[in-house]
């Protein structure tokens, strides 16, 4: 007969394996993790214009209803949106 040659033991396949499968999800995690961080920024960039109209309407409402003053309006953006990474 011929020479056997041993299969590696099933430990050393279940780890590899694993590890493969645990470096993919990190992966998938870290590309997740940038698309929400861009969504992120993209939704405070029109909270922003959002915000910016609001104040124009109000404005002109403002000036419609007689009002001479000038409304302070401006926007206090020192709330941060982002959250902490």
């Amino acid at each position: 007969m011929g020479d056997v040659i041993p299969f590696p033991p099933r430990k050393h396949l279940v780890e590899a394996d694993k590890m493969d499968r645990l470096e993919h999800r990190l992966t998938e995690l870290e590309t997740e993790n940038s698309w929400i961080k861009q969504d992120i920024q993209e939704m405070g960039n029109c909270l922003e214009r959002n915000i910016k109209e609001m104040q124009r309407i109000l404005r002109d409402l403002a000036k419609m209803q007689g009002f001479e003053e000038p409304l302070d309006l401006s926007y206090d953006d020192s709330d941060d949106l982002e959250p902490d990474f």
